[in-house]
């Protein structure tokens, strides 16, 4: 198992406002113009914005391993989903893509 652990308790409650000051809660989701391009694009304050079949969400995500876990939310944390994957092979990409795919057909 990962040593990061994800709620979906609280990845709600950071996405939606309730974790964070206003000045504090803008910051996450603050892009910089660096992301631009980018496979992977992430906010100043460290989450991953991703938009999977028209639909933004944003997410963390680690792994140890062959093990990866994160944590991913549609804008204002309406819909989350928690995942915890062990894939058969140690292919980044192929681990990507089937995070990709899960977290697009949950959200």
């Amino acid at each position: 198992m990962p040593k990061t652990a994800y709620s979906a308790p609280a990845a709600t409650g950071l996405l939606r406002g309730r974790l964070l000051k206003p000045a504090q809660q803008r910051q996450l989701f603050a892009m910089p113009a660096l992301s631009e391009g980018a496979v992977d694009r992430f906010s100043t304050g460290g989450l991953m914005r991703a938009e999977i079949g028209g639909t933004v969400v944003w997410g963390k995500t680690g792994s140890m391993g062959r093990s990866t876990s994160g944590v991913f939310a549609t804008e204002g944390g309406r819909r989350t989903l928690v995942h915890s994957l062990l894939p058969a092979g140690v292919d980044r990409d192929l681990m990507r893509g089937r995070v990709v795919a899960l977290v697009g057909a949950a959200l």
